[in-house]
């Protein structure tokens, strides 16, 4: 017989969630963290609280990090002028209300799901990955792609053992320089560990392209790598995400198959001369029929570098990052010097 937080394991996956784990609330609590960043206590929001699941949602498409502000002063404490939404944050609390009305009605329970508490510090206490050099948690299986929502409850649960593997000390590919530090493009992320620094102060906030979306005009420079998809609506920044080589699995498995794919084949653009053909699932291709002929890409639509890395043509790349290892591609000199020259002033995120 299976006991309760298996039963709740259970009920995440039915739930579409990926990652369950349980967190100690009494450090959760005791976390620090930055003013002015809409970021709350349980207790501020669940007095009576007893246990926090914390729950992960893999992002298996770019469109989910979709994000609508009006043009104003961003300020996520509430304040300002700024009218905000976002997918992946409406997405996983949605979510978590299904999760939580199940479990009340199964349990008798109270949960109260939230994104207001320090998410990735919950989610390294919950066992579930490390704060990575980027900030973002970094899971064994999935890297950082995924997205955290947390559930207060009166339910008495056991805590998992917090997280203590160093992913990014181990990672082969990151061992010289951090590729999520040199896929930003506008040098945001301080390199080295996040563990030991102050919380704030690990990415400089005023040069974070996400930061920049809010501007009613931002400059060419931001504009560059702002995804626009309607005049206010846009897709976030996830370069220094999609750069951590712990996302290749999903890379590999996961988006290949959401998309009907055969495992590795999801679609990429290809080196002049070179052709690709998508292989389509057989209950695809019994409703839709095969795929037309296989596209080659002509010169002018070839990108004209190689990754150094793995010594592939990149193609056409929107985002600075190789499309078939993740190398973060060095364009210009400044880039290369990327590590050595970093901007001298307070840093506030």
């Amino acid at each position: 017989m299976i006991g309760l937080k298996e039963e709740l394991r259970e009920l995440a996956m039915k739930n579409d969630f990926q990652l369950f784990g349980v967190a100690d609330l009494g450090k959760v609590e005791e976390t620090p963290f930055p003013e002015g960043r809409g970021l709350q206590r349980p207790s501020e929001i669940m007095p009576e609280a007893r246990s926090l699941i914390i729950l992960g949602k893999v992002l298996w498409d770019e469109g989910m990090n979709l994000s609508v502000s009006s043009a104003g002063q961003a300020d996520f404490s509430g304040g300002g002028t700024l009218e905000y939404y976002n997918f992946y944050y409406n997405l996983v609390e949605n979510l978590a209300w299904r999760f939580s009305s199940e479990m009340s009605a199964r349990y008798g329970a109270k949960a109260v799901p939230t994104v207001t508490i320090h998410l990735k510090v919950s989610a390294m206490l919950a066992g579930l990955g490390w704060i990575g050099h980027n900030t973002l948690v970094i899971t064994p299986d999935y890297g950082p792609r995924v997205r955290w929502v947390g559930v207060l409850t009166d339910l008495e649960l056991e805590p998992d053992r917090p997280f203590d593997e160093d992913l990014c000390a181990k990672q082969e590919k990151c061992r010289e320089k951090d590729r999520c530090v040199r896929a930003c493009p506008y040098k945001a992320i301080i390199p080295g560990p996040s563990q030991g620094v102050e919380p704030g102060k690990k990415v400089d906030q005023d040069m974070c392209v996400v930061m920049h979306v809010f501007d009613p005009e931002p400059t060419e420079e931001y504009e560059r790598h702002i995804r626009r998809v309607t005049p206010r609506g846009m897709m976030e920044c996830t370069l220094c995400n999609l750069s951590c080589p712990y996302g290749d699995r999903v890379e590999r498995e996961i988006i290949p198959a959401r998309r009907g794919l055969a495992p590795g084949s999801a679609l990429r653009r290809g080196s002049a001369g070179e052709t690709q053909k998508a292989e389509i699932s057989p209950a695809l291709s019994a409703t839709f029929g095969q795929p037309p002929e296989p596209v080659k890409y002509p010169p002018a639509l070839a990108g004209s570098m190689k990754c150094p890395v793995c010594g592939r043509d990149p193609g056409l790349n929107p985002f600075s990052i190789c499309q078939f290892c993740g190398n973060a591609l060095q364009q210009d000199e400044e880039d290369a010097n990327r590590d050595a020259v970093q901007p001298k002033k307070a840093y506030t995120m």
